[in-house]
């Protein structure tokens, strides 16, 4: 019955195709023939994957001959919808949606709608807030959002570690360190594996540190003349401002020659990373 209906549906797409023009202006939208809807309906008899199936072949003949940057963004977006209104459950159109598009169009409002499609018909899935999070940061610079839907996505079953990580780090980026300890506090409560509370209390114990190191921080900063050496920690407790001896994660404070603090079992402070063209970028 398939192979019929396949048959069929490439005859009708050869008796309603338009003859070839020679218009060398011929836009990709005049170029582009789709049957009605009605007759694709009957053509699948229903079967709304199948003219996904035809549909998604349609869109990789198109735009895989062509390089992404001389396609119309909205008319890429409304090819990937057809294919999703036709056949939701498909993965595939989303995935172009949570990559190319952003890419391409330098910011995550156009493939927004399709994403957010995506995370309504795979409510499980931890991918598409993941995509949704990594490309509000990056793209739109929108911290607030980024670290919202990448806690969304660490609360999936299956969202791998990486992906809690990133939460939290977004969230110390936004100044919300109480509440990405509250958030990693409720994880620990939900889950009884011995590894993966592991994993959470050493993220608490990073968490904890920037916390302090943070409030150290904003006590150098009200030094009056700063040395940027360990000579200001030494002014600190004169003033005495309680230096911990230990931090949460079991290392001493160390300031390096520009007058930075960090702790001496992680040299790198817990925040996220920042491309180096993105650098100044950011609200």
């Amino acid at each position: 019955m398939i192979g019929i209906l396949l048959v069929a549906f490439t005859v009708f797409q050869a008796l309603f195709a338009p003859k070839q023009q020679s218009d060398p202006t011929l836009t990709i939208q005049q170029a582009s023939y789709h049957l009605p809807a009605s007759i694709q309906t009957q053509l699948s008899l229903g079967y709304n994957n199948l003219i996904a199936v035809f549909q998604w072949f349609s869109f990789i003949n198109e735009f895989g001959a062509k390089d992404v940057a001389d396609q119309s963004i909205p008319h890429l977006i409304q090819q990937l919808t057809k294919i999703t209104n036709s056949n939701p459950k498909n993965p595939a159109p989303y995935y172009v949606a949570a990559t190319v598009i952003p890419w391409q169009a330098q910011t995550a409002r156009p493939s927004e709608p399709l994403l957010i499609k995506a995370m309504i018909e795979f409510p499980d899935d931890w991918q598409w807030s993941y995509y949704r999070g990594f490309n509000a940061y990056w793209f739109d610079h929108n911290i607030a959002q980024a670290s919202r839907l990448l806690e969304l996505s660490a609360r999936k079953q299956n969202a791998p570690p990486i992906v809690l990580s990133l939460a939290l780090r977004m969230k110390a980026k936004s100044n919300q360190i109480d509440s990405a300890i509250m958030f990693l506090q409720s994880l620990i409560r939900q889950h009884n594996d011995p590894k993966v509370q592991k994993q959470f209390i050493q993220q608490m114990q990073l968490l904890q540190t920037e916390k302090v190191l943070r409030q150290i921080d904003q006590a150098l900063h009200t030094l009056p003349r700063r040395s940027f050496t360990p000579d200001d920690l030494v002014r600190l407790q004169q003033k005495n401002y309680p230096l911990p001896t230990t931090l949460p994660d079991g290392g001493e404070i160390v300031m390096d020659h520009n007058g930075n603090i960090f702790s001496s079992k992680h040299p790198k402070r817990f925040t996220i990373f920042t491309h180096a063209k993105k650098n100044g970028s950011h609200p």
